[in-house]
């Protein structure tokens, strides 16, 4: 399964002629992580908020790739692809390990997730630096491999 996870209006994401199999974008029913934990401590990864994101453990799961378009806000995931990411934690353990040399969340899975990020709207140094920064802590936090493009417009990306 390909998922793609964009924050771009429906036109814009039609030129991109990019396909997969679950598209998450601002047209789906999206409600903001509650921070209640229930993901983690009572329904095993499932979120209990009724809606377009509560089983995100299986997606990020049953993934073969994740292909993620998000507009690059200071350095920093846009707040709607942030608050998939937020959704997400259901796929990790609450507890904890020791990987890399450092305390992460314990993986609830032994794969790794193949991740494609698509990163637009600023060719600004320091944003990208803080971008990169972000997606390696990522990598390490998810059990992840990554690629990633920026782009200074989206119309730009020819895959």
């Amino acid at each position: 399964m390909i998922l793609i996870i964009h924050d771009l209006e429906e036109e814009q994401f039609s030129k991109l002629n990019i396909t997969g199999d679950k598209v998450i974008s601002p047209t789906n029913k999206v409600s903001k992580c509650l921070g209640c934990f229930d993901c983690w401590i009572k329904n095993d990864g499932i979120c209990k908020i009724n809606d377009d994101l509560n089983n995100m453990k299986n997606l990020f799961k049953n993934a073969e790739e994740v292909v993620v378009i998000s507009k690059n806000t200071y350095g920093m995931f846009s707040p709607f692809v942030k608050n998939v990411f937020d959704r997400s934690i259901g796929y990790l353990s609450p507890y904890f390990q020791k990987r890399y040399g450092e305390v992460h969340h314990a993986l609830r899975y032994d794969r790794i997730v193949n991740i494609k990020y698509i990163i637009y709207g600023s060719d600004n140094k320091d944003w990208i630096d803080t971008f990169n920064d972000l997606l390696k802590a990522n990598q390490k936090n998810f059990n992840i491999k990554y690629c990633v493009t920026y782009l200074k417009e989206i119309g730009e990306y020819n895959e």
